[in-house]
């Protein structure tokens, strides 16, 4: 069996409002909750586990305590089941570019294989949906610089799992990108990112 963990990153936090990034879409000079991050990976982790239900992926949700808590539970849940296969998701989207091009992220340990793998496999699936043109993926390490220590953290104690749980870091859009932010291209990312687990190898 596989099943995907979807953490969604910000909300949760102990002794924390973090909502992440935001983007004041409507010009009315507020930040809205639909207008922050949190709020769209939600709707995203919904999407996922409804796309997950019909091709018969399981779906765990993490939304709550420190990120190393949500690590050391994904992995736990992995430990319990070894016969099955478990994908990590910390679940982001990216803010501030304020004009296109726009990209997708994709972060992994530089360490895992298998982190790099799914990455690939996830640039593969959410590139051919042709909303977001430009995928990238970024392997990263805990030793690297201030930005990409930041992607580091959201999946950092995965590494230290056991063999059958990989992660990555997903910032598959831009708030700022509105093409992005339909509910037929939210569908298309939640599609995508399912797909990208069947075909894991």
């Amino acid at each position: 069996m596989k099943a995907l963990i979807l953490d969604i990153q910000h909300f949760g936090k102990p002794d924390q409002s973090d909502m992440g990034a935001s983007f004041d879409a409507n010009k009315d000079g507020k930040i809205s909750q639909f207008e922050q991050e949190a709020y769209f990976t939600s709707v995203l982790a919904g999407l996922i586990t409804r796309v997950a239900y019909k091709k018969k992926i399981n779906v765990i949700i993490l939304n709550s305590g420190a990120y190393s808590a949500r690590h050391a539970d994904a992995n736990k849940i992995a430990l319990e089941n070894m016969e099955d296969q478990f994908f990590y998701m910390a679940m982001h989207f990216n803010a501030g570019k304020k004009s296109p091009p726009f990209y997708g992220l994709i972060g992994y340990d530089a360490r895992s294989t298998n982190g790099a793998n799914l990455a690939n496999e996830l640039k593969i699936q959410w590139g051919a949906k042709a909303i977001v043109s430009d995928v990238r993926t970024l392997g990263v390490l805990p030793t690297s610089t201030e930005y990409m220590k930041n992607i580091h953290n959201t999946i950092a104690g995965i590494y230290n799992g056991p063999n059958n749980i990989r992660g990555v870091c997903l910032e598959l859009a831009f708030l700022e990108d509105t093409k992005a932010f339909t509910i037929t291209s939210l569908n298309a990312m939640a599609t995508a990112i399912v797909d990208s687990v069947i075909n894991w190898k």
